[in-house]
């Protein structure tokens, strides 16, 4: 699956998400078997038919309750799968208190085939600067 960002320039991204971005976001939480052992893939998919139904341009996968970095994977995995373009696909977009951190994690949700993210950033006094923070957002996103 191709990922936004590989059929979209950077320079086209604002004109991008102005067509894309209309209406209501939804939020998707994962489902789990009855006995909370496993993720319910199907419960997921059923969500996600259920939001495109619903005529929601976007949802947002939220990671309340998955144990960890695996079912995370499977989680988003599902939800893009099953969105099969039809609706957009985000996540959260953060990944530590560390730079190399949240590329990393950036560099996954593309891979993944999500279409946006939630930017957010670490705390700490290191990003008590604009400079500082106008630094992290630009080496996040790759920006030269």
């Amino acid at each position: 699956m191709t990922t936004t960002i590989d059929r979209v320039a950077k320079a086209e991204l604002k004109d991008w998400a102005r067509e894309h971005f209309r209406g209501g976001e939804n939020s998707l939480l994962p489902s789990y078997t009855p006995d909370l052992q496993f993720l319910d893939e199907e419960g997921v998919r059923l969500d996600v038919r259920n939001n495109i139904r619903h005529g929601f341009f976007s949802m947002f996968c939220a990671g309340v309750g998955l144990r960890d970095a695996a079912e995370r994977r499977r989680f988003l995995e599902t939800a893009v799968d099953e969105a099969q373009a039809k609706i957009l696909v985000s996540s959260g977009g953060g990944g530590g208190g560390s730079l190399e951190a949240a590329i990393a994690n950036l560099q996954e949700l593309q891979c993944l085939g999500l279409s946006h993210v939630m930017f957010s950033l670490p705390s700490g006094p290191e990003f008590q600067t604009a400079d500082a923070v106008y630094e992290y957002s630009r080496r996040r996103h790759g920006l030269q």
